[in-house]
């Protein structure tokens, strides 16, 4: 019924110009609620970094196993689609079994993987006493 009355419009002498109008009425009706579906496509084939109440979750699970002895940094977190990607160093003692460092890694892991739902978790476990392990792997 618009376009008809549109049409109308246009043919009627002296109102060519109501054309180039609805055409740009008719743009802006298309363009706002469409712009957001391609924000939202977009979205899902680039990688972000989690939403930040997702990366606050993950630092109080940290905070929650953090110690004199333990530690950890090299937070990093991405998106991808609906699948979360999380990577972080863990330090532990040096005098600490494989099994132990191992156990504290799978809890952590498992910990993150029950908040945030889908997601890849991968620990990096390294000596607390070792100064290189505190040296983050992109500074020059």
């Amino acid at each position: 019924m618009r376009v008809l009355a549109g049409f109308l419009m246009v043919v009627i002498p002296g109102l060519a110009w109501l054309d180039a109008v609805i055409a740009f009425a008719v743009a802006l009706h298309i363009t706002f609620p469409g712009w957001p579906l391609v924000q939202r496509s977009a979205a899902g084939l680039l990688d972000q970094a989690l939403e930040p109440e997702a990366e606050a979750s993950i630092r109080q699970i940290l905070d929650r196993h953090r110690s004199e002895k333990v530690d950890f940094h090299e937070l990093r977190t991405r998106r991808a689609g609906h699948r979360a990607f999380v990577s972080l160093h863990v330090l532990v003692p040096p005098t600490w079994t494989v099994r132990m460092s191992h156990e504290l890694a799978n809890t952590v892991e498992r910990e993150i993987i029950d908040k945030l739902g889908s997601a890849s978790v991968i620990t990096h476990i390294e000596p607390n006493d070792d100064p290189g392990a505190y040296t983050d792997e992109n500074e020059p």
